[in-house]
């Protein structure tokens, strides 16, 4: 029985080898496992941290660009309010020169009537002024006449009553 017992003894022995063998290439197998799962979750995680910050970088833009898009909507109302009240005023503007240049018209037509009044009633003036220098001229050659007349009446009495 010894033999059996020292070969049984062996035989734990090579057993409990095999086992712790077994157990420390089982560990490093896992261990390995473990290291390779463990760096492609870090990986992933990293990953994932970049997308988040991706998308928290594109979610910061959106939002500038919301409130560049809603300024840019009320100012697209505000200058399309502007530019009726623009269009209004051009439109009365519009009207109020139509009115000023018929105004301007009947006003040069009165002006260009008063300057051939004028010019006629200065051609008048001129007729009549000289027309009046010809009467003054023969009510003088009249008086003349008048005045040669009288004297020869007057020499005429004179020799006459003498």
């Amino acid at each position: 029985m010894s033999f059996l017992t020292k070969n049984l003894n062996t035989n734990l022995l090579i057993l409990l080898l095999f086992v712790g063998f077994g157990i420390a290439g089982i560990t490093l197998f896992y261990m390995t496992n473990f290291q390779d799962i463990n760096d492609q979750y870090s990986q992933k995680v990293e990953a994932l941290n970049k997308t988040f910050n991706e998308l928290t970088y594109t979610r910061n833009v959106i939002n500038k660009t919301k409130e560049q898009l809603e300024l840019k909507t009320l100012r697209e109302e505000d200058l399309s309010e502007q530019y009726g009240e623009l269009k209004e005023d051009e439109q009365k503007t519009a009207v109020e020169r139509d009115q000023l240049k018929s105004t301007k018209a009947s006003l040069e037509k009165k002006l260009l009537d008063t300057e051939r009044f004028l010019v006629a009633e200065k051609h008048i003036t001129a007729d009549l002024e000289k027309e009046n220098k010809e009467l003054k001229d023969s009510v003088r050659n009249r008086r003349d006449e008048n005045d040669r007349l009288q004297a020869e009446i007057t020499r005429l009495r004179a020799q006459g009553c003498t």
